[in-house]
């Protein structure tokens, strides 16, 4: 049996952990699946794929071969299946992980329409960033489809909960509009994918390797539907005030706590007597900071909640504020957010 570097081998099956789901949406999709001389990961929304030099063929369960290819310290190993087995070997080590030798995973869904050379064409600088700030606000009620989903435009990427709106203006690279599961592109905002290719069904996304001989493949299911227009929220304006700083810190703890939500890890803000109060809550606890505004506000009590990674990502690109009667604008860059605000008692 040849011997496979174990190092590889494992930022290979962490580069396609995306598109694991413990859930199990499909059968086999807590699984690692070598097929091709490929290893294959699919929660049905997404599909991981990147080529590998293991000469076997199969559904592996993830977690303990990740966890044991990151604990064991030899250098090379070697893989086989053996009795619905996966059998890795080190120097003085073996071991055996549940594995099915008949691939049940639907890999032709998107395997079908696998795009060819003359497909791929390159993403818009700053299409990734757009993407991993743009999904937070994406809405978890799956009341509104479209709001569950990253809606991709020719000159833009956007994503709302119908209380906040994020709007990222780029060049995206698409010739048209398109709809992605939030779960399934927020992984983009974490890669550095550098071309993209649209069949019917999908849109594929190339992420190049340390060795440049292979490249990883994000196929994420694309959705052609109506999304609503943003344009009149867009428009609206208000008057600027400046945020405090380190307000980035303070939401990163608050994270902490606001975190142990699952369906509502958001922050709530709040905004009085020229000052701002973070607040996060949890089923752990909570975690309250109060800040003063570096440009004042002496308009009624507002507050709001926002995801606590964006707003930290956005106020460590600008700490410029604008307060209108009914929303907060944050503008960094190229990014704008939009939020519903609600009058608070002082």
């Amino acid at each position: 049996m040849p011997k496979i570097d174990r190092k590889e081998l494992l930022r290979d099956l962490q580069a396609v952990q995306p598109g694991l789901s413990e859930k199990q949406a499909i059968e086999q999709s807590n699984c690692y699946v070598f097929a091709n001389g490929r290893i294959t990961t699919f929660n049905d929304e997404l599909a991981c794929t990147i080529p590998c030099d293991a000469d076997v063929q199969g559904a592996v369960q993830a977690k303990p071969l990740l966890t044991l290819l990151e604990k064991i310290p030899e250098d090379e190993i070697t893989l086989e299946i053996v009795d619905n087995t996966l059998q890795v070997r080190g120097e003085n080590r073996r071991a055996a992980i549940r594995s099915e030798q008949e691939i049940i995973l639907p890999l032709e869904q998107f395997e079908n329409e696998r795009p060819n050379k003359e497909a791929w064409r390159p993403l818009g600088e700053g299409f990734c960033e757009a993407v991993g700030l743009c999904q937070q606000t994406a809405s978890k009620n799956e009341g509104d489809f479209a709001l569950t989903c990253v809606h991709i435009r020719p000159d833009a990427v956007e994503a709302c909960n119908n209380t906040q709106l994020a709007y990222y203006e780029l060049d995206t690279g698409f010739e048209q509009q398109c709809l992605i599961r939030r779960e399934a592109i927020a992984s983009i905002g974490d890669v550095s994918a550098s071309e993209f290719a649209e069949t019917e069904s999908w849109v594929h996304f190339l992420v190049p390797q340390e060795d440049r001989n292979k490249s990883l493949c994000l196929s994420c299911r694309k959705y052609i539907e109506k999304y609503f227009d943003t344009a009149d929220i867009l428009k609206i304006e208000g008057k600027r005030i400046s945020l405090p700083d380190k307000l980035g810190q303070a939401a990163d703890i608050a994270r902490i706590f606001s975190a142990s939500k699952p369906d509502d890890d958001r922050i709530e803000i709040k905004i009085r007597d020229k000052k701002l109060i973070v607040r996060g809550e949890g089923v752990d606890g909570w975690y309250s900071e109060t800040r003063k505004l570096r440009k004042g506000y002496d308009g009624p009590p507002l507050a709001f909640m926002v995801p606590p990674l964006l707003l930290k990502q956005l106020v460590e690109k600008s700490t410029r504020c604008w307060v209108a009667e009914n929303h907060l604008i944050f503008q960094a860059g190229n990014l704008r957010l939009i939020t519903c605000v609600s009058k608070v008692e002082s």
